[in-house]
Formats: structure tokens, sequence, C-alpha cells
């Protein structure tokens, strides 16, 4: 494991009600993964439909997204897409080190039209 993305998901620290800018503040992470090389493809559709909006792009340090709850709660609460599983056969070996984390209460406790922030973390 090494070429991938960690993927965030927070609730905003207040502005609930609109998009992430580049200087809104993280609140509460409901959700953390680690993914492959294709980890942030579901965040690319989003925007290619307009459910999300890239905020900025910074070479992956950190890529930041927004997008309403509606959209991305209930694809955590399915399983985190692209997520590595826990535990499983890489080269050869067996790991046990995929983060993956939700708190699924704080998940179901947003409301669908509250904006959340996205960030994915380059992990070359």
């Amino acid at each position: 494991m090494g070429l991938g993305w960690y993927i965030h998901v927070y609730r905003l620290e207040d502005g609930r009600n609109s998009p992430a800018t580049a200087e809104s503040r993280a609140g509460a992470c409901i959700a953390e993964w680690e993914t492959g090389l294709g980890g942030t493809d579901w965040l690319v559709e989003l925007v290619k439909t307009g459910k999300a909006i890239e905020v900025a792009q910074n070479g992956g340090f950190p890529w930041t997204f927004t997008a309403p709850a509606e959209h991305i709660v209930p694809r955590i609460l399915d399983g985190p897409p692209e997520a590595y599983p826990e535990t499983g056969e890489f080269m050869g070996g067996t790991y046990t080190r995929a983060t993956r984390r939700i708190d699924r209460d704080a998940a179901k406790q947003c409301r669908s039209d509250e904006w959340l922030m996205i960030e994915a973390w380059d992990q070359d």
C-alpha cells in the first residue's frame, strides 16, 4: 500500500448551509479511509454531475471537495467508496494497516442539505 488516497469527510465547523470554501474550517470528522489510485473517481464524478464542487486542488495536499450530505453520507454508510479492506493481501503478504473509521451516529445526524467538506490526501 502506498499509492492512493487518504479520504476524510468532515462536517463544517460553521456555515453548514452553504458550500465549503478554501477558508472553511473542518469540524468533526465523520469518516476516514484509505483507497487505491482510483479512490477519488467517485468525487470527480459527483463534480461532473453537479452534485459536488471542487474547492481546491493542491497537488493532493489536500484535494478538497464540498457536497451536500445527501450525496456523501449514504455512500459512507454503505461502505466507503473504493476503500481498501481493513486486512488483505499485498505484494505476497498480509497487511492490517488500512484505516477505516466511520462515525455512523455523526453521519446519520447530518441533514441531507448540510454541506460537508471532503479532503483527499495523496499517499505517494
